[in-house]
């Protein structure tokens, strides 16, 4: 069995993920990762373990997935959403052409 974790500061949507999450056999919920801020933070927190990424607006059959996914010890990145995530810090202070 899979357990996940959920966070939100909304308790109408950990008690939807919730829902969601456990009515597919096999998982459990008792927390999930949702946004935060400071977002370019969180895999450094989370550094050497699988969790999954995704938009505020991912449906059930993208969610259930991901949870399956990051059971099996994989990182889940929707490409839109993780976009600040993935960006270089080297990038961001390197000097432009130039100057």
């Amino acid at each position: 069995m899979t357990t996940v974790a959920v966070v939100s500061a909304l308790p109408a949507v950990r008690a939807g993920l919730r829902a969601l999450i456990e009515s597919d056999a096999g998982l459990r919920a008792v927390v999930f990762l949702g946004a935060r801020a400071g977002t370019r933070r969180l895999p450094a927190g989370l550094a050497g373990r699988p969790f999954a990424y995704l938009p505020r607006d991912a449906g059930r059959e993208t969610i259930i997935a991901a949870v399956r996914a990051v059971g099996q010890g994989l990182l889940v990145l929707d490409p839109v959403a993780a976009g600040d995530l993935l960006a270089p810090a080297a990038l961001e202070e390197a000097p432009s052409e130039g100057a």
